[in-house]
């Protein structure tokens, strides 16, 4: 059960925060045919998929260690998509696909949506569509500088679907590098701690590459 603050602690914020989470879900199902495609199947591809989702809404704070420190050490998100809701101040860094370049995420105006892919669509595509490596802090500096706000959004099949690359994505030339798993036990991957060192499916070598930012 959900741990929310006293309603005369901070009037209204059970309300928001689920009306935020009923707001995002909706925003996530109607992804799902854009992802559909891009995976080359139908539209309805995950019809039935996410009939029992699983989901995880956070509510993130970084204060300003004048760039210091690191909040979260890199990782991958083990789901299929991560939604952030963000605001203005600089710290979260994405290891770039293209190039292999660690680099900051945008911040568009006061508040934007980012959108990071999970170890789930890297297994559906057989590694063409890597999952986000990214770290997450606030690089903000100065003494004006204010504590990094985000809301991150974690969604993912129902836990009994299985998740393996999509005959679009194995041939010949390119074996399917994943076996098929449950999407209840594909989880995040990097700098994760103990798990990684005992699991090689969560032992990721891009995490291995990040170097500290600057603001």
């Amino acid at each position: 059960e959900n741990q929310f603050p006293d309603e005369a602690l901070l009037p209204g914020f059970t309300t928001t925060v689920a009306a935020y989470q009923t707001a995002i879900e909706a925003l996530a199902r109607a992804l799902l045919p854009v992802y559909a495609l891009a995976l080359e199947e139908t539209p309805y591809f995950f019809t039935g998929k996410f009939d029992r989702p699983c989901w995880a809404l956070r509510l993130n704070h970084y204060p300003p260690t004048d760039g210091k420190e690191i909040g979260i050490p890199p990782h991958a998100d083990g789901d299929f998509c991560t939604l952030l809701l963000q605001d203005d101040q600089p710290g979260l860094s994405i290891l770039r696909s293209t190039d292999g370049q660690w680099v900051q995420a945008p911040t568009r105006g006061k508040f934007s949506m980012l959108v990071n892919s999970g170890n789930h669509i890297a297994r559906l595509s057989n590694g063409r569509f890597p999952s986000t490596m990214h770290s997450a802090s606030c690089l903000a500096c100065g003494p004006d500088a204010r504590a990094r706000q985000s809301v991150a959004f974690f969604w993912s099949p129902s836990v009994d679907v299985v998740v393996e690359p999509l005959p679009a994505f194995v041939s010949k030339d390119c074996p399917a590098r994943y076996d098929g798993k449950r999407s209840g036990t594909i989880y995040s991957s990097g700098r994760v701690g103990r798990p990684a060192e005992t699991d090689p499916e969560r032992h990721d070598d891009r995490a291995d590459t990040f170097q500290h930012p600057s603001a």
